[in-house]
């Protein structure tokens, strides 16, 4: 087990052979840059992106995918750089973006979670005006040498208990709703929906939760979890999922300190749909459960990355 410090974490992901690569900002000068920080047993290595645009509010946010030992950046949709280890990288231009182009609003790189098991992904992508929205995907497929954008889609709101003001969803459905987590396994498409409005979350709460496979046109398949009703008890609610490298699991992490699990973290087997309460090692029982693959964890306490590590057990 090791620790290491880091800067404001982006995004992450678990990597084979217990490494981690961590998308990260800190300061420079006046302003910020973004790095790629890897961390092992081997230790730790910082590497600048700076390939990434120079804008201060850049149209695309920074997509970070991993796939076994390495990462692939997406500044852009028209090109991806893929790095198999600390210093190396070469670009892959990406085709098909017209795909993307040819929604309207155009939608962007929302810098969300997206796991698969091959080298082909369903990015996540922001609505094309409002800017955390997480409502898209689109399905990315990288070799060596080329990239290619493929199917766009997203979640059919009618499979889903969408109330979004608290009011009775019949005759009040949204056009659309979240589509924050993506897992390619085993042949199957995963979907995470974090309620119909992102947006306002931090003020108001969400109107439910939802983890399940999508079949083709993004209709549900097999719900694995839900919570909703939110919007008629009392208080604030709301969960926010990712999938883990592994495809196991999903980390499950309340936005708000109240409700039943009083701000702790879950674990939901994707394989049978139980909730899991992690333990975490001794002296860190506060720490933030980030990513695992094939058993090894990682974890943030404060500005500190610690791992990879063994949980004792799962409770539920």
């Amino acid at each position: 087990m090791h620790t290491y410090p880091v800067s404001d974490a982006l995004s992450w992901s678990a990597l084979a052979g217990g490494r981690i690569v961590l998308l990260c900002e800190r300061p420079k000068g006046d302003g910020y840059e973004t790095v790629l920080v890897w961390c092992g047993q081997d230790g730790q290595h910082e590497e600048p992106l700076d390939y990434l645009p120079m804008d201060d509010w850049p149209e695309h946010t920074t997509t970070l995918l991993a796939h076994g030992g390495g990462c692939l950046v997406l500044p852009d949709p028209t090109r991806a750089f893929w790095h198999p280890e600390p210093g190396v990288r070469h670009e892959i231009p990406l085709a098909g973006v017209e795909l993307l182009a040819a929604e309207s609003p155009a939608p962007r790189l929302a810098g969300r979670c997206a796991v698969s098991d091959t080298a082909a992904w369903s990015v996540v992508l922001d609505h094309g005006i409002l800017h955390g929205e997480a409502r898209y995907a689109a399905v990315l497929e990288v070799n060596d040498h080329k990239g290619q954008w493929q199917e766009l889609w997203r979640l059919s709101p009618a499979d889903f208990p969408a109330d979004r003001f608290g009011m009775d969803a019949e005759g009040n459905d949204p056009d659309e709703i979240s589509l924050t987590g993506t897992l390619h396994q085993d042949g199957a498409r995963y979907a995470i929906t974090e309620g119909s409005d992102l947006g306002s979350v931090p003020r108001y709460g969400a109107d439910f939760f939802a983890c399940g496979t999508v079949a083709e046109g993004g209709g549900l398949s097999r719900l694995i979890h839900q919570e909703s009703g939110w919007k008629r008890q009392s208080g604030k609610h709301g969960i926010r999922g990712r999938f883990t490298a592994d495809g196991r699991y999903a980390v499950l992490t309340p936005v708000f300190r109240g409700g039943e699990w009083k701000g702790r973290q879950r674990l939901l087997s994707l394989a049978d749909g139980e909730l899991l309460v992690p333990r975490l090692p001794k002296g860190m029982t506060t720490a933030t459960l980030l990513d695992g693959r094939d058993g090894q964890w990682w974890l943030r306490h404060g500005t500190e990355v610690t791992g990879p590590v063994e949980l004792a057990s799962h409770t539920t």
